[in-house]
Formats: C-alpha cells, structure tokens, sequence
C-alpha cells in the first residue's frame, strides 16, 4: 500500500523506492504477462479520480484481488472483468465505492501505519531476524498476543514522539514490526450494501448508499518463521521485475502523493 521509506533496501533493490510491492509481484505472479494495470498507492490516494480510475484498473483484471458478491455468488462476466454486464449498475458501484474509500479514516490508517512499519526493510530484517534468535531474544516459537501488543505499543510511541532514529530499536522489535507490516498488507477490507438496486430500476438519482458495513479481515499475523522465505520472495520480485523491465526510463512509476 506504500513505497517503502526504508533507507535499508540495497543500491541493486533502488527500483522498490519507485515502484510498489504489488505492481512488481504481478510479473512473479503473471508469467505470462497478463499484468494488471491497478495499484494500490492510486486506491488509497485521498484523490476522488484517482481512487475511482484505479477501481476501473481492478474491475479490468480483478484476478484474486477484487470480487463482487451479488446475492452471495461472486460474479465476473465471459472476458473475467467486472461490468456492468454481471454487476448491476457497475458505474454507480465504483462511485459509491470510490467516496466511501475518500471519506472513511479505515484507509488513511491502514496505509499510515502500514507505511511506518515498515520502515525496516525486508533486506536489513533478516540479519536481525537471525541475530535475535541467536542471542534468544526470540525464540522459534511465534509471538502471543501481549508480544503482539506490546510491540505496537513501542511503535506507537516512537511515531507518537516523532523519532527517526532507529538505531535504538531492537532486533527484536523491527522483525515483529515487519511482521506487522506484512499482516496489514494482506488484509482483505469488505464493503456491505444491504438494499442495492437491482437491473430493472433505471432511475437510482433518489436512492440512498450512505448505509453500508465495513470490515477488515485477513488480519491473523505472519508467522515469524517466514521472515527468511520473505527475503527471498522479495529478491526474487525484484529481480522478475527488472528482467521484465530492465531500463528505468521505461518503468511505470507508482504514485504515492
């Protein structure tokens, strides 16, 4: 949901400062090209237009990432896109959905605290990763709820007090900060309507959207044991996404202002 704001990442991993995580995975995922033009920095831009153009992007190619219910069957149409050919009233839906990611805080916290935890990048972790369990500050067994919370109260209070100085933090608490950072990036956020119009109803000018249900899900925390599958994974993004994209002039960079 970020570019990483690491100093961390190596002179050979710069491009991850230009484009995000998820851009780059769809070259790893998609080998055959079939890449979606969505990303994730234009949903959670705060920019009305932005948010929904990168709602047509997901609709485009929602792979795994974008699915619509209607009346509890996932719907994509014969070219698996979502229009206005298996969803009724798609425009509308894209609207509507585009002004709720705008106005609710959900968002703008995720992708807040997302970002400030993962200021350790994934290449300086690992080293403290293995460093910690080496000096039995962490132990292969995985954190239980008070580590959990305790750690993010640590957080809090570094970003609550403004320090950039992360020489103080411990090797512990930057792994469980990357872990928390991995988590938040995988979360699944669900938006409910409980009265949407159906096909027939041409005139929807009168109609009321503002009462929906949110939620977030998807939000067990990473297991610590895969920091070092992690690393690789990272690596490995990187270097299938320069293979794709080798001269810089050609990359599409992802916009995060």
């Amino acid at each position: 949901m970020t570019l990483p704001r690491s100093e961390f990442a190596a002179p050979e991993s710069s491009v991850k400062h230009r484009v995000c995580w998820f851009c780059m995975n769809q070259y790893t995922l998609y080998k055959d090209g079939n890449v979606s033009k969505f990303c994730p920095l234009e949903l959670f831009s705060g920019d009305r237009d932005r948010i929904a153009r990168s709602l047509d992007h997901f609709a485009q190619l929602p792979h795994n990432n974008f699915v619509i219910f209607v009346d509890g069957r996932s719907v994509v149409d014969n070219q698996g896109e979502i229009s206005d050919k298996c969803v009724p009233h798609w425009d509308l839906l894209r609207d509507t959905v585009a002004d709720i990611v705008q106005k609710e805080d959900l968002f703008s916290r995720l992708q807040l605290i997302q970002r400030e935890l993962d200021s350790f990048n994934i290449e300086s972790v690992l080293p403290k990763y293995k460093h910690a369990l080496e000096t039995g500050t962490l132990t292969t067994e995985e954190p239980g709820i008070d580590a959990w919370l305790e750690a993010y109260a640590e957080f809090r209070r570094r970003l609550d007090s403004g320090s950039i100085d992360k020489s103080m933090v411990s090797d512990c608490q930057a792994v469980l900060e990357l872990i928390l950072a991995t988590t938040l990036r995988d979360v699944s956020v669900l938006i409910k309507f409980d009265n949407w119009p159906a096909r027939s109803v041409t005139d929807t000018s009168s109609l009321d959207f503002s009462k929906y249900t949110i939620g977030v899900v998807d939000h067990d925390p990473k297991k610590l044991s895969n920091i070092p599958k992690y690393y690789k994974l990272d690596h490995d993004i990187v270097a299938t996404y320069l293979q794709h994209n080798p001269d810089e002039a050609n990359q599409r960079p992802c916009r995060e202002d």
